[in-house]
């Protein structure tokens, strides 16, 4: 579980290197594999860590999010992104 965050939080990096006009091998070189890997990896632990307890909180109160406001959640997200779906 943790490694598989951890390659979705590598290919975050990935894009964002990119647009810094950085490539992975150049980030590899400056940081070493080790290093950004055992990062990565924290930070998934993290998430994981985080997800697991709100999902816990949410089942105990009972939180129901409804179809329009799960919409309206990603609508927003979507535009703090820059994502348009048009």
């Amino acid at each position: 579980m943790i490694n598989r965050e951890a390659r979705l939080l590598q290919d975050e990096v990935k894009e964002r290197l990119r647009g810094q006009n950085i490539t992975w091998e150049q980030y590899l070189e400056s940081q070493g594999p080790e290093t950004i890997w055992k990062n990565l990896r924290e930070e998934a632990s993290r998430r994981i860590k985080t997800s697991l307890v709100i999902g816990a909180i949410a089942n105990q109160e009972q939180v129901v999010v409804t179809d329009e406001e799960f919409a309206e959640g990603l609508q927003e997200l979507a535009e703090t992104r820059g994502i348009n779906d048009k």
